[in-house]
Order: structure tokens, then C-alpha cells, then sequence
């Protein structure tokens, strides 16, 4: 969100000022000759070109990023509110696994998502020698020639410089272009999220507590890895069930087996 926030703020701002001035510093080299000017200009336009293409090359990994990270702060989320259990059930070294299985998912995947976006800062600044070698040539050979003094060759190195940093400007904010993808994808990617669970019948419970049975329930977070098989059990009206390993540290309780997240697998026959 933070990377979204900051693209939307400040990209019409910086793309608009960005290209006015490298605007006027065209129209300033094609002043001075337009060999100069048509020779920054093919710059811009090539300059322009490599980043169109790679305007997409960081989106899949930080959308991985993003989900990595995900992964890491709901497994937490759902280990720290629950650290009773995990000693009453002597399953520290397992949570501690995993929580090293999710960071180094995580770091490689935001390593990945940093390396390709480095992609583009690192063309920003070949554009830049390209540049600046493109501007020292011409104004070396429109010296030769008698067009420009040593004045106008200096200024158009100047006026070079000048050009590149929009262009580099604009690099900048293809990579928050490139986070903010991946921030709009996620979105999407969630309001699209299904419940898997079927909503079936529509009648009103009738007021005051109400008996519940269950017949071989099946209940896991993933459908090949269940935790409940075949359970089943009645409870009257106002009574309530607890599981768990010791009387004084129950944990489980039944109210919470039916839960309603998308990624929760129940089945009863």
C-alpha cells in the first residue's frame, strides 16, 4: 500500500514535469544545430523504448514478494495468539521451523523482486553514458567543422546532463510503477477471492440457543490435509464443547470449526 500510495501521489506530478523540461532542453539543442537536437533525440526516443519493455519485468516478483510476506505475518498472526497450545503441545520446534521456512521464502523472494528491479535503474545509467558519449561525439565533430565553439560543445554536454536526469527521474518512478502493479494485482487478487464453503438454505434461526450435531465431519485448511476426520457428536441447546490435550489448557473449541475464511476446506456426509 505504502509503494501505491506514493506511485499515485507523485507520478502525474514528476511525469508532466519531467517531460516539459526535456522538451525545452530539445528545443534548446535543436537551437544550437539540429544534428545535436536529432542526435538527443534519438537517445530519448531509444531511452524511451528500453523502458517501456521493461516496465513489467519486476511485477511478478514483487507480487511473489508480496505473498511471501503474506504468508510470513499471517503464520505469525495465527502462532502468536495461539502460544498457549503450541507449548501445551510441545510444538516449539516445529513453529520455529516454520517460521525459518517462511522468512527464507520470503528474503529470497524479495531479493529476487530487487535484483530485477536494479534492472532498470542499472539501464538508467547505461542510457546515461550512452548519452553523454553520444553528446561529447557530435559536439566533437560539429567542432571539427567550425559550427560550435568550445562554448557550444560544453553546452551541449550541459544540456545533455540535463536530459538525462528526467530521464533517470522517470526510471524512478517506473520502479514504484512496477511495486504499485504488483499492490493493484494483490488487490484484485483478493477481491476476487471465493469462498469455498457453499451457502446453502436461507431460513431464519429461531431466537435463544440452539442444539448442534455433527456426523462425520471432515474439517482442514487444505483438502488433502485434514485435521478432523469423521467426527461426530450432538450438544443441546446452551451447552458447549471444549478439545484438547489437558483439561486446565483446552483450546479448540468446536464454535470455531466451521470458519468462514476462503481458504478453509469443510465436508460433512
Amino acid at each position: 500500500m505504502n509503494a501505491l500510495s506514493n506511485f499515485l501521489s507523485r507520478f502525474i506530478i514528476q511525469i508532466l514535469g519531467n517531460v516539459l523540461l526535456m522538451f525545452g532542453i530539445l528545443i534548446l539543442l535543436f537551437r544550437e544545430d539540429w544534428r545535436a537536437g536529432g542526435a538527443m533525440l534519438g537517445v530519448i526516443v531509444v531511452a524511451f523504448t528500453i523502458l517501456t519493455l521493461l516496465r513489467n519485468i519486476a511485477v511478478p516478483h514483487w507480487a511473489a514478494s508480496r505473498q511471501a510476506s503474506a504468508d510470513l505475518f499471517g503464520f505469525l498472526e495465527e502462532r502468536l495468539a495461539g502460544t498457549e497450545d503450541i507449548r501445551a503441545s510441545n510444538a516449539k520446534p516445529y513453529v520455529l521451523l516454520r517460521f525459518y521456512e517462511f522468512t527464507r521464502a520470503w528474503f529470497k523472494r524479495e531479493v529476487k523482486a530487487a535484483l530485477m528491479i536494479n534492472i532498470v535503474f542499472n539501464t538508467s545509467l547505461v542510457l546515461l553514458v550512452i548519452a553523454t558519449s553520444a553528446a561529447l561525439a557530435t559536439g566533437a565533430y560539429l567542432y571539427q567543422e567550425g559550427t560550435l565553439t568550445i562554448g557550444g560543445v560544453y553546452l551541449l554536454a550541459h544540456y545533455t546532463n540535463m536530459l538525462v536526469q528526467p530521464v533517470q527521474r522517470l526510471s524512478t518512478q517506473l520502479q514504484d510503477l512496477q511495486r504499485a502493479g504488483a499492490s493493484i494485482g494483490r488487490i484484485g487478487e483478493l477481491l476476487e477471492t471465493q469462498s469455498s464453503l457453499i451457502e446453502t438454505g436461507g431460513a431464519a434461526l429461531p431466537p435463544g440457543p440452539l442444539s448442534v450435531s455433527f456426523e462425520d465431519v471432515n474439517f482442514g485448511y487444505l483438502e488433502d490435509e485434514q485435521v478432523l476426520k469423521n467426527v461426530s457428536f450432538s450438544l443441546s441447546a446452551g451447552a458447549a464443547l471444549e478439545a484438547g490435550r489437558r483439561p486446565s489448557r483446552a483450546s479448540s473449541r468446536v464454535s470455531t470449526i466451521p470458519g468462514r475464511g476462503p481458504s478453509a476446506w469443510v465436508a460433512s456426509t
